[in-house]
């Protein structure tokens, strides 16, 4: 072997090794095993964070799937296509890998546990979740026919049935199944509401047919199961008394309509999807499937008619209810609809009356017309005296202030049928005429029919505090906030007991109270007038407290919040007067007294701030007004004046005013202060 031939073969063994050297330090392969099937665990691992973040989303099902099926295939995307130089280098060493993958892997199952318990924890300060109820159940039972071989032709169940769902597709609270079994005339209604009752159905469809040369008539049998839901009125500035106004649909149990198969069901369909839209409080999916059925009513016969009329009228009422409570300017329109439209069905078909005249005196009652409700709702009792009627008409009698037959009525329902909430009503009725035993028996009467009822503690401890039962208040609003279901219902809790121990002179707990409520503002903004009365009720207990520069933020803190109530000017003008801040004082009450110029106490307490300034004159003519905008029960009023005529030096006005005390006022100590004042003037 020559020179020249070892040299290229050192030379080509020295290219050898260094190749290999190069290989040994660079990173694998994507077949490698130290690159696929870390990559894949990692890709496996982000598409769960990925997914999980998705579930916690307040979205739909739906819409939670599409986002982690979407992302998953984002991920893959990246680490297969996006990054792969990096991949290349971070798999190259293998104890980053190890270590890496560990870490991940413990965020993570750290991650899904810490929101696992968080979604399963009950959290107070929000509005607990409702579970979705189950899907409403229509059964189609067979419809039996005059033979075999017609029953085969006209498949009248598979018609029926494929109707209703294409109607009801795209509801997904909403079923429709075959019973499976025929229910003939002989076996009535009964057996039908039987066979739903076992399949918890909503409504049972079943019925014959009969042939003719061209087409089959049906006889159409509607059972109605769904019980129909009960749902808050709004509060009524005419009411009387405490507890909830609520309205429970009155519907038919039972119907029979006739249907030709040869013309379009859309009168059997869209009054069925109706009927299920109320029972889900879809007010106004329901009303347009009865107006369809409306529609599709014409030319049919009168009890068609008037079904289809009842039923977008007992609809009608609830959506109009749901709209005025939240200052929808559609509400009257509504209401005025379901009057019409209830109208409607009396004059075509007497066997609603019952239902019609009731749901009728609802809108009535709503519109704030409580003659007519009131006779409707007494035409529904002489066809149906049960609980309902005389509930409902009890408390339209305390919406008009008639205690005396509100108290009748309600004492009428609950002998039919022992009712917390009429129990809750008339306690709020026995409250307002002061009768406090009577009042307190049935706030407990209420409380043992629903003990895990918060707003009857509520209710009963308001009561307590209100009777200076502060002991009792406490106990009961204690309960009350156990029992609350979320902040919103709390905070109003939590304000009472405030008060209540405000009241009672301790003023730490209260305070506490109030700056529960401050705290939870921000989530707390739908409850109408919260903040203010938070800080100006927390003010109330700093004054108490002698604390007179916090009373006075906070009293001011509640102005911003709502400037046109005049207590809060009231309430701070006070501290500035025993601040002997007169002049503030004195700007404070006037501002009071622009806002309610015929209530006296803006008067009177400018009057004391008015005298402290020196300015006695113009404290007797503040008082003079405050005497002239309380006619009754001033005997304080002219004491106060009396004593500042005898400082401005005004004898014999002292004496008149004396004088109108002794001879009006039974108080001892008022007439004790009048004749003292009486006698030193005269001494003097």
């Amino acid at each position: 072997m020559g020179r020249k031939q070892r040299e290229n073969r050192r030379r080509s063994q020295a290219q050898d090794v260094a190749r290999r050297d190069a290989a040994s330090s660079s990173p694998p392969k994507a077949n490698d095993h130290w690159t696929s099937r870390p990559r894949a665990a990692v890709a496996l691992l982000a598409a769960t964070i990925l997914s999980a973040f998705a579930g916690s989303l307040p979205v739909n099902g739906w819409s939670k799937l599409r986002l982690s099926v979407a992302g998953t295939a984002l991920v893959l995307a990246a680490v297969y296509v996006g990054v792969s130089p990096i991949w290349r280098w971070f798999f190259g060493h293998r104890s980053i890998v190890k270590y890496s993958l560990m870490a991940i892997t413990g965020v993570v199952i750290v991650a899904l546990g810490a929101w696992i318990v968080t979604q399963r924890k009950p959290a107070h300060d929000a509005v607990p979740t409702v579970q979705a109820p189950a899907p409403a159940l229509i059964l189609v039972a067979s419809f039996e026919g005059p033979d075999s071989r017609s029953e085969k032709n006209y498949r009248v169940t598979d018609y029926i049935q494929s109707r209703l769902s294409t109607a009801l597709q795209s509801y997904r609270d909403v079923q429709v199944a075959a019973l499976g079994s025929k229910i003939s005339e002989a076996d009535g209604s009964r057996n039908a509401r039987l066979q739903g009752e076992k399949r918890h159905a909503s409504i049972v469809i079943w019925g014959w047919y009969g042939t003719t040369k061209t087409s089959a008539v049906l006889s159409v049998h509607f059972e109605v199961l769904a019980r129909h839901p009960a749902y808050a009125l709004p509060a009524s500035g005419t009411s009387i008394g405490q507890g909830p106004r609520t309205y429970s649909l009155t519907a038919l149990n039972s119907f029979v309509i006739q249907q030709d198969l040869s013309r379009e069901m859309v009168f059997l369909t869209e009054l069925t999807v109706g009927i299920v839209r109320t029972a889900a409080r879809d007010w106004d999916g329901a009303v347009r499937h009865f107006n369809g059925a409306v529609t599709a009513s014409r030319g049919r016969s009168n009890r068609e008619q008037a079904l289809a009329y009842f039923y977008r009228g007992m609809a009608q009422v609830p959506q109009g209810g749901s709209r005025l409570a939240v200052g929808d300017r559609r509400a009257n329109s509504a209401l005025s609809a379901a009057i019409t439209d209830s109208g409607r069905a009396l004059r075509l078909e007497d066997r609603f009356d019952m239902p019609a005249y009731y749901n009728r005196a609802t809108a009535y009652r709503l519109q704030g017309d409580l003659k007519h409700a009131i006779a409707d709702y007494s035409r529904a009792i002489e066809l149906e005296p049960d609980a309902e009627n005389y509930f409902q008409r009890g408390i339209t009698y305390a919406g008009r202030r008639d205690i005396k037959n509100a108290l009748a009525d309600l004492g009428e329902a609950i002998k039919r049928r022992p009712d917390a909430q009429a129990y809750h009503v008339r306690a709020g009725l026995y409250a307002a005429r002061g009768e406090f035993e009577k009042g307190l028996a049935d706030f407990t009467r209420a409380i043992q029919l629903q003990p895990k009822d918060a707003e009857l503690y509520y209710e009963r401890g308001t009561f307590y505090s209100d009777n200076r039962d502060f002991g009792h208040a406490l106990t009961d609003l204690n309960k009350a906030i156990e029992l609350a279901p979320n902040d919103q219902q709390a905070s109003r809790y939590h304000m009472n007991r405030g008060v209540a121990y405000r009241n009672k002179g301790q003023f730490d707990p209260a305070i506490a109270d109030f700056d529960w409520i401050i705290s939870k503002l921000p989530n707390l903004r739908t409850v109408k007038g919260l903040d203010w009365k938070a800080y100006s009720n927390r003010a109330a207990a700093y004054e108490g407290k002698q604390q007179h520069e916090q009373a006075i933020a906070d009293y001011s803190q509640a102005i911003r919040l709502k400037a046109d109530e005049y207590m809060l000017y009231v309430g701070r003008g006070e501290l500035y007067y025993k601040s002997y801040d007169f002049t503030r004082a004195i700007d404070d009450y006037s501002k009071a007294i622009s806002l309610q110029p015929r209530v006296s106490i803006g008067y009177e307490h400018r009057a004391d701030a008015r005298l402290g300034a020196g300015d006695a004159l113009e404290a007797i003519r503040d008082l003079t007004r405050a005497i002239k905008h309380k006619p009754d029960n001033n005997e304080f009023l002219y004491l106060k004046r009396a004593e500042v005529h005898i400082i401005y030096g005004d004898r014999s006005a002292a004496i008149l005013d004396l004088g109108y005390v002794l001879a009006h006022s039974k108080d001892p100590q008022l007439r004790e202060a009048a004749t003292d004042d009486l006698q030193s003037v005269k001494s003097g």
